[in-house]
């Protein structure tokens, strides 16, 4: 083989550094963005910022709607659902008000620290050397099934008819998860995990298993002791006894890890208001960060006589000016594809009605942009309407196939909420039912798909719902 030199011509898309930088500014979410900026800010002396007040909006309650990383999130949708299990709110409401009211501190703090819920569980299953294949494979399927309050929602019947086994391997692989720690884990209703909880502690007795069940938790809640008294049939002594083992499970297994992921700490990007039948965008201009040129600093320079001076004046103002132009780039960019976005919600925002489907190749080719820049843009940010967090990216979504055109995926989730609202609570639908109710609506999609929306709703399988009655 011979060595040579050659000549090749091709062409390259090759972004400049002002291109790159460009891209990375929009990118950052506010608080992202004003880290970056004070860093910008110490490293070039020719750079100032005007007055930006950095607090979060005074807003009372905030909300990220459609996020389903926060453990506290799936807390109150998921578990919190009857006045049985309001026995250990109290347990929790100091935790809960200081995580409301740290959003106006320091950021390091939302990161989350520790162990994640599901890597724990995976391990305790790779540390079972004599499982079986097969149960081990399962186990790990179920672990990915559980929500985030570590239950599991789904109906065991179905998930063995999708993984092609029998029912028996399925519980098999259902024992061998509730087995793990923290107790409770794989549970299928909050009865179940909190006598998974007593089986492995020193309180499991005949009173305690009788004062979970749902005669016993609704006394629980409002503190009657007389009334445990007589259902469990013992003295008001043990009926106190027995209501403070209880009271102190956790309703939660999966409380106390890390969700996998750092909590993001959201400023909206702009708000959302009613005016007149119409919606007005107002840019958050409290907090959108204002940078100009210091004129002083560079007054001094220019007079020095040495020529390093003047070399350095002319790239540190090349820099600050490229960076303000990157800064009005991306508040542009936002304001036409929240523009865009409002064109095409509009119904969404003003009546309550479902998300169109919308997606990032469709508003690229509206802002005749490249998708990977609408793509940075909505990228960890939100817009605040009518006093709730609402995630640019939940704005986004594909269409589902449908008579005479699509529907959105909300729309599908609707749909699939009034038809269990509207079920026989003495025979529940089940999953196969709801797809076959969407199919005749002109939705067609599988059964699986159905069993996920209606996870994402938190809404339990049909069994649970039979059993709740």
């Amino acid at each position: 083989m011979e060595l040579g030199l050659g000549q090749k011509l091709e062409q390259r898309q090759v972004l400049s550094l002002s291109m790159r930088q460009s891209l990375a500014v929009l990118q950052l979410p506010l608080p992202e963005l004003r880290d970056y900026l004070e860093e910008q800010l110490l490293s070039n002396p020719l750079l100032e910022m005007e007055g930006v007040n950095w607090e979060p909006l005074p807003t009372a309650e905030q909300e990220i709607v459609g996020s389903h990383s926060e453990q506290e999130a799936g807390w109150e949708a998921e578990t919190v659902t009857s006045p049985e299990e309001a026995v250990w709110r109290s347990r929790y409401d100091d935790v809960w008000e200081q995580s409301q009211t740290d959003q106006t501190g320091d950021l390091s703090a939302f990161a989350d620290q520790g162990e994640s819920y599901t890597d724990l569980l995976c391990q305790q299953l790779g540390e079972m050397a004599s499982l079986p294949e097969l149960t081990r494979k399962l186990s790990l399927y179920l672990v990915e099934c559980l929500n985030t309050s570590g239950y599991l929602a789904f109906d065991l019947s179905e998930l063995a008819q999708e993984k092609h086994v029998p029912l028996f391997e399925m519980e098999q692989a259902l024992w061998v998860v509730q087995s793990l720690q923290p107790a409770g884990t794989g549970a299928r209703s909050l009865t179940e995990c909190l006598i998974l909880q007593l089986a492995q502690s020193g309180d499991f007795s005949a009173h305690t298993i009788r004062l979970v069940q749902d005669d016993g938790l609704s006394l629980l809640a409002k503190n009657d002791l007389l009334g445990i008294a007589r259902l469990l049939g013992c003295t008001k002594q043990q009926a106190q006894t027995a209501a403070e083992a209880v009271r102190r499970l956790n309703p939660i297994p999966s409380r106390g890890y890390a969700a996998g992921a750092a909590t993001q700490y959201q400023v909206p990007e702009a708000i959302f208001h009613r005016q007149g039948g119409q919606l007005v965008i107002e840019a958050n201009q409290t907090l959108i960060p204002r940078l100009q040129l210091n004129e002083q600093t560079a007054e001094i320079l220019r007079q020095s006589p040495d020529a390093s001076d003047k070399a350095y004046l002319k790239r540190q103002t090349a820099n600050a000016k490229q960076l303000i132009t990157c800064l009005e780039n991306r508040q542009n960019t936002l304001a036409l594809l929240l523009d865009e976005i409002v064109r095409r919600q509009k119904d969404f925002f003003l009546s309550g009605a479902p998300l169109v489907p919308m997606t990032m190749a469709q508003l690229a080719e509206a802002l005749q942009v490249n998708i990977s820049t609408i793509s940075r843009a909505v990228q960890g940010k939100s817009i605040q309407f009518e006093g709730k967090n609402l995630w640019l990216k939940d704005l986004f979504t594909t269409g589902v196939p449908a008579a005479g055109g699509s529907v959105s995926n909300e729309g599908v989730h609707r749909q699939i909420a009034r038809f269990i609202s509207a079920e026989d609570p003495r025979a529940p639908l089940s999953d196969e039912d709801l797809r076959a109710a969407l199919a005749a609506t002109g939705v067609k999609i599988s059964r699986r798909t159905v069993a996920k929306y209606r996870e994402e709703l938190g809404i339990a399988s049909s069994s649970v719902r039979r059993k709740k009655l």
